[in-house]
């Protein structure tokens, strides 16, 4: 059947990948050695390695000088990462131009040996199409998407395997693309969101939605002016049936309420978050305020980006690596001449967690 002009161009839109890389800079090497996480393969093969392979380098070190193994803190940083990485701050970072240089060096500093040989960008949907330029051979389009999530393939365990890949997607918005892909990959999925207004239920075959949100504490809240159930990470685990075990993938899209989540969760040592091997989360550069959420974004503060600075350690100090990082054309002044965009889309690996 012949399409129509547009709907080629809608079609090449919606299947188009756009991928931008960013180059490391020296504030973002610098980044990496005052947080001391050195990561690299010593083999110099990029090749992946199990957390109890001895080869893997970049293990964080107890008071003798002998490696700890993977996901072991120990003392006071096992008690409060957020504590642990706020000491590991440099003094300096307090106010100013100074920690608006470190905040966005941090978000592009992706670490080589958080090593993946196979990547796919999961669901979205064309938010805007731009034409770029026209000739006689071709029409280049540039598109924007919305709601696709990046996945490291090759992390999830093997479709005919002993065990299920197990997915945890919390923030759905009406869009279920993401979860149906995974869902399409032989994963198990479980869906969060508590502002649908959809029973709770099977979606598909392997995806189940449930009509709850996420929170730094369990119980009721007035979203959009009326009330909504929360529960924390490890409520939501229990009613997927997740009590123990790995979490293959967890995807939090909560709309600047995953300041507040995450630093519960770090300050107690990481809880369940230890337990996810892939974590991919919306940053929301906007004040500590998660109720201004779908507001214009107020201007960021030097404060604000000490305490996002913090988690971002504490998520390191926790296993976690940034693999990939991915920033909206959007964003704000900030002192120092720096505009930092508003949001980040990243995925974190977690080479601590437990296999089984």
């Amino acid at each position: 059947m012949k399409r129509s002009g547009w709907e080629r161009q809608w079609r090449r839109c919606v299947t188009r990948r756009v991928r931008t890389g960013r180059a490391v800079t020296a504030a973002a090497a610098l980044l990496l050695l005052v947080l001391f996480v050195v990561r690299s393969d010593p083999a110099g093969s990029g090749a992946l390695q199990r957390p109890d392979d001895p080869a893997r380098s970049g293990a964080l070190q107890r008071p003798d000088g002998t490696a700890r193994p993977p996901g072991e803190l120990g003392g006071e940083e096992g008690r409060d990462l957020v504590a642990a990485a706020d000491r590991r701050l440099p003094p300096a970072v307090g106010d100013g131009a100074a920690v608006f240089a470190l905040l966005e060096a941090t978000l592009n500093a992706t670490e080589p040996a958080a090593a993946c040989r196979s990547r796919a960008a999961l669901g979205g949907w064309c938010l805007w199409c731009a034409l770029v330029s026209v000739d006689a051979d071709s029409v280049l389009w540039k598109a924007g998407s919305d709601g696709s999530k990046e996945v490291c393939l090759d992390r999830l365990p093997d479709a005919g395997g002993p065990r299920r890949c197990r997915v945890i997607s919390v923030g759905i918005n009406n869009d279920f693309s993401f979860d149906l892909a995974a869902a399409r990959l032989g994963c198990r999925v479980d869906a969060f969101d508590p502002t649908m207004e959809r029973l709770d239920g099977w979606v598909a075959e392997r995806l189940r939605f449930h009509g709850v949100g996420l929170a730094a504490a369990a119980g009721p809240a007035t979203v959009g002016g009326r009330p909504v159930p929360l529960d924390t990470l490890d409520g939501l685990l229990r009613r997927a049936q997740l009590a123990r075990g790995p979490v293959d993938y967890l995807k939090l899209d909560i709309e600047a309420a995953e300041w507040t989540v995450l630093e519960a969760l770090l300050s107690a040592g990481g809880g369940a978050l230890r337990r996810v091997r892939q974590l991919t989360v919306e940053l929301h550069l906007y004040q500590w305020q998660p109720e201004l959420s779908g507001q214009p974004p107020p201007a960021l503060t030097a404060r604000s980006a000490r305490r996002m600075l913090r988690l971002l350690t504490a998520l390191r100090l926790a296993g976690f690596a940034l693999l990939d990082t991915k920033p909206y054309k959007s964003c704000t002044p900030v002192a120092g001449g720096r505009c930092i965009p508003w949001i980040y889309e990243t995925l974190w690996v977690n080479d601590s967690a437990p296999l089984d």
